[in-house]
């Protein structure tokens, strides 16, 4: 996932994608990509339900 930065033209890094470690000095980048999409399924099977209840 990038972020589409209009100013600048250019696709970025967004710090919702990464979680951020720092090891020896050193930023490291680690996906979040399993925790995101889950979190994306689930709150879409909520929505979802929540639509068919109430018609």
């Amino acid at each position: 996932h990038f972020i589409y930065r209009i100013k600048t033209h250019i696709y970025t890094k967004s710090w919702m994608d990464f979680k951020v470690i720092e090891k020896e000095g050193k930023l490291t980048y680690g996906r979040i990509g399993f925790l995101y999409y889950t979190l994306v399924v689930i709150i879409f099977s909520i929505a979802t339900m929540t639509i068919l209840l109430v018609q």
